[in-house]
């Protein structure tokens, strides 16, 4: 390469910019070129040689060890025109990373040893600009660093959630398996499995509002807002009117079809017990959505790294059915389906107004009005 390729590399390059052009020739007079193969090392870390090079051809690789695995991993290209190994005019210690060619690269090789020893100005004019360049490199660094530590928080955290996660979800369980198993002399005696509901609701209820009350993120990230409640109300009215259309189709198709619903009429004539239960129902149904899409949902999605939607919505479905498969088998697997289009709400919203006002019309319409609850428990 020329020297007036040189010099203008050198002019592009921060810590020559502030020297004449007769400095700049005579740290060129002093150099020499040197010239390292593909995959050679022009430094190597942990290196004592005080050489500094400027990069003229070729592209190297800046490249460090890890701390806990030792393996070499590489950090960053330079590109003509750039340094390698300033950083030894400054403290004279080892070097801290390696720097390969990543392809055939000559370098001008830097007298400082030269202008250490004679203490010319030239050296004096570049290692302020050394120190200039650092304290830049320092803020950038100040600021990835910041950056680390908050990814690192946020990790430290998401794993502190999954441990919550962990343990609510096998309290949860527990305190099912334990209604469902102490509870079969009260049902004989109701006929009814509703105690088992009831109670379950309850409980769960106590343990989802510890969960939500111990953890890091906001009511929003549950969806306990109101922020644009009328509009996620009517979407709840209005994405439930074609179920309660096809649960009208079920109704009529149970008439024509079997023998025990033969006579009867679409609309269900049912008792003030019935409908006491079914307004019971109703007023349980926020209760039941904080749960399942707002506690359960909004927890699994939080600890998923990868398909954080249709994971969240299948476990919490899945949880949501498993508390209804004492009720029918059936029953399990109509919440099971509910609970996606459910979860698939919550997610649009990002609130539980519309699922709640979507599974009260839904069971409120199905149980209470259509009476379709005997057919679900017959399997």
């Amino acid at each position: 390469m020329d020297q007036e390729k040189i010099l203008a590399l050198m002019q592009g390059n921060e810590l020559f910019k502030d020297l004449t052009h007769e400095q700049q020739t005579f740290i060129l007079s002093n150099s020499r070129l040197q010239d390292f193969a593909k995959g050679s090392y022009i430094i190597k870390e942990n290196d004592t040689t005080e050489d500094v090079y400027l990069l003229l051809q070729g592209e190297a690789l800046v490249s460090k060890k890890t701390e806990i695995t030792r393996r070499v991993k590489q950090i960053a290209r330079l590109k003509p025109g750039d340094l390698i190994g300033e950083m030894s005019l400054i403290d004279h210690s080892p070097h801290n990373a390696s720097v390969r060619a990543g392809e055939n690269v000559q370098a001008l090789l830097l007298p400082f040893r030269l202008f250490v020893s004679k203490q010319l100005e030239p050296y004096i004019q570049i290692v302020s600009s050394v120190n200039r360049n650092l304290t830049k490199k320092l803020r950038f660094v100040n600021e990835v660093t910041m950056k680390s530590i908050e990814v690192e928080l946020n990790s430290s955290r998401v794993k502190e959630e999954i441990g919550k996660l962990i343990f609510i979800v096998f309290v949860i369980l527990s305190f099912w398996d334990f209604v469902v198993s102490g509870l079969h002399q009260l049902i004989a005696v109701s006929q009814s499995t509703r105690a088992i509901s009831w109670t379950a609701i309850i409980g769960l209820l106590a343990i989802s509002l510890y969960y939500y009350k111990a953890s890091i993120c906001s009511s929003e990230f549950y969806g306990m807002t109101m922020r644009k409640w009328k509009r996620n109300a009517l979407e709840g009215i209005w994405f439930s009117l074609p179920l309660l259309f096809l649960a009208v189709l079920i109704k009529w198709l149970l008439i024509k079809n079997f023998s025990t619903y033969r006579g009867e009429t679409i609309i269900a004539y049912n008792s003030l017990f019935n409908v006491l239960l079914t307004v019971i129902y109703v007023l349980l149904t926020p209760l039941q959505e904080f749960i399942a899409r707002g506690v359960l949902q909004s927890a699994i999605r939080l600890v998923l790294e990868k398909y954080k939607i249709v994971g969240s919505i299948f476990l919490s479905s899945l949880l949501f059915s498993v508390f209804h498969s004492q009720i029918s088998f059936l029953f399990a697997c109509v919440a099971f389906v509910l609970g996606w289009f459910w979860g698939w709400l919550r997610i649009r919203q990002e609130s539980l107004v519309g699922p709640i006002v979507s599974h009260a019309l839904i069971g409120g319409w199905c149980l209470g009005v259509l009476d379709l609850g005997r057919f679900l428990l017959q399997y």
